[in-house]
């Protein structure tokens, strides 16, 4: 089997086995116990420190989004912008539309990002929940 087809095959089967778990902020960042988060609080708290304002409001946005429940249009192809910070382009399917937001792929982000895309989560939390905790632990 070629790996063009084996990998077809995995991603079908996947599809499948995908039953959504509801995560919550803490889970997200690994603060309960015996279970592995995404990322954890020093880690994020650097992301979420280092974002521009326009990265900070689309990352804002894109929470929105996927707490929403909204299904992406795109895949996750990793790209490297001017400063050299790793992100992806998220497009979201709305009835009128379809907005896309830069997401810097930093901390967890991918694997969150891919995790949603495959349908292994929801989230019950926003970006500012998220970050409550971050700086207030």
């Amino acid at each position: 089997m070629s790996l063009k087809n084996r990998l077809k095959a995995r991603r079908e089967s996947g599809k499948k086995e995908a039953v959504s778990t509801e995560i919550t902020a803490a889970q997200f960042l690994g603060l309960e116990e015996g279970k592995t988060g995404y990322s954890n609080l020093l880690e994020y708290s650097k992301y979420l420190e280092s974002l521009r304002d326009t990265e900070a409001d689309e990352l804002e946005e894109f929470f929105e989004k996927i707490k929403e429940g909204h299904r992406m249009a795109n895949s996750t192809v990793r790209r490297v912008d001017k400063s050299g910070r790793p992100y992806i382009y998220c497009s979201f399917i709305l009835p009128n539309a379809n907005p896309g937001y830069k997401v810097i792929v930093e901390a967890g982000m991918l694997e969150f990002i891919k995790h949603y895309q495959l349908g292994k989560i929801k989230i019950n939390f926003t970006i500012s929940e998220l970050a409550e905790i971050v700086f207030n632990e």
